[in-house]
């Protein structure tokens, strides 16, 4: 993910941030890593929330954020999606994961 202040020509000169986004299905596992931000821009905030949607064949038996259980999210059956909140994305990775139930 790219982002600029959207206002000057600074991302000309370096004035602008990346977070790199990884999703891997490893078996019954789907692991999301959202890597720690670089770089920096005027007006930057320090951290970010994401909503992540994850579609899946059937409910996540457990989801996981960085190790933790993440039990307030939500599943639509009709549409095989679960739609997860990654509070406070900064500079340091946070690893979310999906264990499929079937």
């Amino acid at each position: 993910m790219y982002e600029d202040d959207g206002e000057s020509l600074g991302y000309r000169t370096g004035q602008f941030a990346r977070t790199l986004l990884t999703c891997e299905t490893v078996g019954k596992t789907v692991k999301l890593i959202i890597d720690g931000r670089k770089g920096s821009y005027a007006g930057m905030p320090a951290s970010r929330d994401f909503s992540v949607t994850i579609h899946l064949p059937a409910q996540p038996k457990t989801v996981t954020l960085d190790g933790v259980a993440v039990l307030d999210y939500q599943w639509d059956d009709k549409t095989s999606v679960a739609t997860i909140h990654v509070p406070a994305c900064g500079t340091t990775a946070k690893v979310l994961t999906c264990e499929r139930g079937q």
